[in-house]
């Protein structure tokens, strides 16, 4: 999912679902992100022997379509280079049944959501809220999302936050596979977002110019931002302008993992 400057600023009033889309999905992704390899959920995957975080990503991330063929699981994956899924997956299949290791993840993503943000007020509304936009999206074409919908989230809100933080950043990650239809994989990550993350996902030197899909890829960010909008029109103006200010507080409650 890329990244794109918001267009509201912190506590400002948000009433369209579009905007809420194009200010919460950005937060959304760098929360995730930052929980996903944060010290406290690699070492719940350290707790079950899967040390290398890049395994435990994977199996755990995958681990909620359970125990598919590894096709299923590549195209899961999306832009990954079908080697590489098959590498991170190796070590996560050997530690546990997938929705065993999904399982572990959630726990994972849970802990590093307390360690972040754990101590910020609002945490019980902003679970109440998102819980409303994802149970109110329907779920065909988006295997990931939908298994990580149906995950069980810790009692507390801190620990909830988190898997629904994760939850949230399928649901766009889907929305954006959605509209980059007709770009192939490695051309999907270079026009998305450049050759470092083609790198991280696998693919190897010499890349392709993709400086003549740049306008296509631009069409295919509005799309993905019109298909989320209709997530939040679940929410009212004032519940989305609320969402809003409780996933900037979150980013802001955020230190640096260390």
């Amino acid at each position: 999912m890329p990244t794109r400057q918001a267009p509201r600023g912190y506590g400002a009033r948000v009433t369209s679902a579009i905007d809420s889309a194009r200010t919460i999905d950005p937060l959304v992704n760098a929360l995730g992100a930052g929980l996903m390899f944060h010290p406290a959920c690699t070492a719940v995957g350290a707790e079950h022997g899967l040390e290398d975080g890049f395994a435990f990503y994977m199996g755990g991330r995958c681990g909620v379509i359970g125990d598919a063929p590894i096709e299923l699981v590549i195209a899961s994956a999306a832009w990954f280079h079908p080697d590489t899924v098959a590498s991170m997956l190796a070590p996560a299949q050997a530690a546990g049944a997938p929705i065993e290791v999904a399982g572990w993840y959630a726990e994972g993503l849970a802990a590093a959501a307390r360690a972040s943000w754990g101590g910020l007020e609002g945490l019980d509304r902003f679970r109440d809220l998102a819980e409303r936009v994802v149970d109110a999206v329907p779920s065909g074409g988006m295997a990931l999302f939908t298994g990580w919908r149906r995950m069980p989230r810790p009692d507390d809100a801190a620990g909830a936050s988190g898997v629904l933080m994760q939850t949230l950043r399928e649901l766009r990650g889907h929305r954006h596979i959605q509209a980059m239809a007709g770009f192939d994989p490695l051309e999907a990550v270079l026009a998305t977002s450049g050759p470092k993350r083609a790198k991280l996902f696998g693919w190897s030197e010499p890349y392709p110019d993709v400086e003549g899909v740049r306008d296509r890829r631009a069409r295919a960010e509005d799309a993905t931002d019109e298909l989320m909008a209709a997530a939040y029109t679940t929410l009212s103006d004032d519940e989305r302008t609320e969402l809003v200010a409780l996933v900037q507080a979150m980013k802001a409650a955020t230190a640096p993992a260390t």
